[in-house]
């Protein structure tokens, strides 16, 4: 929140201390006190919202992050338990793929 203030409060004064350059709105009739206090003033309210939104944020993405992971994690058992143990010769949980490895065995040694 303090860089938010900090960035915001010397953006907002070199703006309207410059002015718009003769566009729509002449901002530079506003004389230093005001340019000074508009500034702080942005700076103040948009570092205040970013201390109260961010840690709501927060939590709510860490929240979508756990969710997901269960869902993860029951995906997981349901392809575990739906394929026969007999084939899955390992699980690889890194890349979420069930490699499934099969024996060709012939009998070649009766000849």
């Amino acid at each position: 929140p303090l860089c938010y203030w900090f960035t915001l409060t010397i953006n907002v004064f070199f703006v309207v201390y410059k002015g718009s350059g003769g566009g729509f709105i002449d901002l530079s009739v506003i004389p230093l006190w005001g340019v000074t206090l508009l500034s702080i003033g942005i700076g103040y309210l948009v570092g205040f919202t970013a201390f109260l939104v961010l840690p709501i944020l927060k939590r709510k993405a860490i929240a979508n992050t756990e969710t997901k992971k269960l869902q993860m994690e029951e995906e997981e058992k349901k392809i575990l338990t739906s394929s026969s143990s007999d084939d899955i010769d390992y699980y690889d949980g890194n890349n979420d793929k069930v490699v499934v490895l099969k024996d060709n065995v012939t009998d070649d040694d009766d000849n």
